[in-house]
C-alpha cells in the first residue's frame, strides 16, 4: 500500500509538471550562534570573568570602607535622630565606590577579551536572558 501511494504520488507531480526539490541536508551541521564573533562558550567564559570582577570589587570596597550600624550596641553612645542620615549617607557613599571599582574591573576584563563596554555589557544581559550559572559566591560578599 506504501508503494502503491509512493507511486501515485511521483505520478501526480510528473502529471503537474513540478519538479520535487529534494536537498541532501547531512552536511549542514547545527552550530552554536556567535556574536561578535565569540561563541557562546566563549561568551560564557566571558560571563564568568563578568561577574568574577564585579563581585571582587564589591568584595575589596565592602572590607576595607565598614560602615556604622546605628543599631550596633558599641555605637550606643553615639546615636542620635541623625544616625539614620549617617548609615544611608555611608551606604550610598559605599555603593558609588563599589559601582567605580566594578567599572574598573569590567574595564579590564573587556581589554583581556578585546571587547568594548557596549559589548561587555551585552554578554552580560545575555547571560541574565539565558539564566547562565553564576560563579560561587566570594565569602563575605553581602557583609
Amino acid at each position: 500500500m506504501q508503494r502503491y501511494l509512493s507511486v501515485l504520488f511521483v505520478a501526480l507531480i510528473a502529471m503537474t509538471g513540478c519538479t520535487p526539490n529534494i536537498q541532501n541536508n547531512e552536511e549542514v551541521i547545527e552550530t552554536e550562534p556567535t556574536i561578535n564573533g565569540l561563541s557562546e562558550n566563549e561568551r560564557m567564559t566571558i560571563w564568568d570573568e563578568y561577574i568574577r570582577a564585579q563581585d571582587r570589587a564589591r568584595l575589596e570596597i565592602t572590607r576595607s570602607l565598614k560602615i556604622l550600624d546605628p543599631n550596633d550596641p558599641k555605637y550606643a553612645d553615639m546615636r542620635n535622630e541623625f544616625d539614620h542620615d549617617l548609615y544611608s549617607r555611608q551606604f550610598g557613599e559605599r555603593e558609588t565606590l563599589i559601582k567605580l571599582k566594578q567599572d574598573e574591573y569590567e574595564r579590564e576584563v573587556a581589554e583581556k577579551f578585546g571587547l568594548t563596554h557596549e559589548q561587555l555589557t551585552e554578554i552580560g544581559n545575555e547571560g541574565t536572558r539565558k539564566e547562565w550559572p553564576f560563579p560561587p559566591e566570594p565569602e563575605g560578599l553581602w557583609n
